[in-house]
């Protein structure tokens, strides 16, 4: 490659970074309270070794020594863990993830002869009204759409040792690698309909990869039982309640006001096309344009049922419509001068309408040492387990206090999957009825082993709970700052 050529491009993703720092990331605020999370994972990484395990959430599904399915996305976020500023740590690494997904996406449309990749790749970060924003929560969602896009690449160019290197990959970072078996089906589909030939071969090599990805695992077996608690129990038992509500279907009023812009794209891709087509200007459409089609129609009913996967929806249409203007053949510039400001806008219409909303939502403030959380650490020895009252909140606290286990936190169902005894009694502390026994708190400190509650004292549901704690005869108030109250459960027998 060009050295002049590499270096503008590194120069211009350079500029991205801080064009998305400055708009995102320069207050002292996050998007997304996983960020904490995430990171200190990779933190644990660096000061335990290559495979770290969640040791944070003992009774819920991920047990004593838990699967790390975010294993190498984990990893990319190291090296900035090496940084003696924690929140500049945190921050680098949420913009670096986002803009190497853009690097990759780009590389990827340059590859499909996409005319101007940059810019369509930019278009597909941006097009909806939640992004860039969701690309900057420093989430594997980011890193499982590069490698759903280069699962695509490798699939249409038929090759096949990459394909499985890619899928063992993806099945070590996130449990959402299961998805590329419908990315490689589709273009053997595409290959019975119009050639009545079956590539067996790509369908033999996501699965090798799938396989080896699980087997080889450090934590196998037990990263089968936990993809198939993400597979089955979340998909038919668990309470749509405990999983954040980005897991709630959009209206179709929501999903226009988010995506319009996409599906303007997409339609417009579509006219074009057809225009061309009938000049007799345009080629047959692509065997990998007919797939990513297939694949913004599977995302968008995916997208129906939860409101996350825009993120997978968004950029996949726009991968279709720039796979739709390559084949619409357009004449040579300057007969389409028009093309480029025309994805300038967008993109910078996109951005715009991106910031204005984002500014309008309740964010995440980056979290620092309070003498709440010192005065705990240094009266509260490393590895009890706090029973946390509220699971959401359990990503700040493991950015608070690291050293310490909780009841239940990523994901409300964890618990519910792995103790159902215990999950009942935990659900009482937040559900707005407060506890339902009289000994309820020793049924508590019996159950979770452990004589530490932490009530978030402003959350919703929590008040019944507070004060039948306060109320309590065993139960003893030990600190309260406003947000927490940490109690000691006495034991009536002692």
């Amino acid at each position: 490659m060009n050295t002049q050529l590499l270096a503008a491009r590194a120069a211009g993703y350079a500029a991205c970074a801080g064009l998305l720092y400055w708009l995102y990331l320069g207050s002292n605020e996050i998007l997304s309270v996983d960020v904490f999370y995430h990171f200190v994972v990779a933190e644990e990484i660096l000061s335990q070794g290559l495979w770290a395990d969640i040791t944070w959430l003992p009774y819920t599904v991920l047990g004593e020594t838990g699967t790390d399915h975010h294993w190498l996305f984990h990893l990319l976020i190291v090296p900035f863990a090496w940084l003696d500023d924690r929140v500049l740590g945190l921050k680098l690494s949420v913009v670096f993830i986002a803009v190497l997904a853009l690097a990759v996406v780009h590389q990827l449309f340059r590859r499909l002869a996409i005319p101007h990749p940059f810019l369509f790749a930019a278009l597909a970060m941006s097009a909806s009204l939640d992004l860039p924003g969701r690309f900057l929560m420093l989430r594997a969602q980011t890193l499982a759409l590069v490698l759903f896009l280069l699962a695509f690449l490798l699939s249409r160019d038929r090759r096949y040792g990459a394909l499985l290197l890619v899928s063992l990959l993806f099945m070590l970072s996130y449990h959402g690698a299961l998805f590329v078996i419908a990315i490689a089906g589709l273009f053997v589909l595409v290959d019975l309909c119009l050639d009545r030939t079956l590539d067996a071969r790509l369908g033999i090599a996501v699965g090798a990869g799938l396989l080896l990805g699980t087997l080889l695992s450090p934590w196998f077996p037990d990263n089968v039982e936990y993809l198939l608690f993400h597979v089955l129990f979340k998909g038919g038992n668990a309470d749509p309640g405990l999983v954040g509500t980005e897991w709630f279907p959009p209206s179709l009023r929501e999903l226009w006001l988010l995506s319009w812009p996409v599906f303007l794209v997409l339609a417009a891709a579509v006219g074009l096309y057809l225009y061309r087509r009938r000049r007799r200007e345009a080629r047959r459409l692509g065997r990998d344009t007919l797939v990513a089609l297939c694949l913004s129609l599977v995302y968008l009913v995916m997208y129906l049922g939860a409101v996350r996967f825009q993120e997978y929806h968004t950029p996949f249409t726009v991968l279709a419509a720039g796979l739709l203007v390559r084949d619409a053949r357009l004449p040579p510039w300057p007969a389409t001068r028009w093309l480029a400001p025309v994805l300038v806008v967008l993109v910078a219409l996109g951005l715009w309408m991106n910031a204005a909303l984002w500014q309008s939502r309740p964010r995440a403030q980056i979290l620092a040492d309070t003498g709440f959380t010192r005065e705990l650490r240094s009266n509260l020895p490393a590895g009890n387990l706090l029973i946390n009252s509220e699971w959401a909140a359990f990503q700040r606290l493991v950015w608070w206090l690291p050293e310490y286990r909780y009841a239940n936190g990523l994901d409300g169902n964890y618990l519910l999957y792995a103790s159902p005894a215990r999950f009942a009694l935990w659900r009482q502390l937040s559900d707005g009825r407060g506890p339902q026994a009289d000994d309820y708190f020793e049924q508590l400190r019996a159950a979770f082993d452990s004589p530490w509650l932490l009530i978030q004292t402003a959350a919703p549901g929590s008040a019944p709970a507070l004060a039948a704690a306060q109320a309590a005869e065993h139960v003893q108030l030990m600190l309260e700052d406003g947000h927490l109250a940490l109690f000691y459960i006495g034991d009536p027998s002692s």
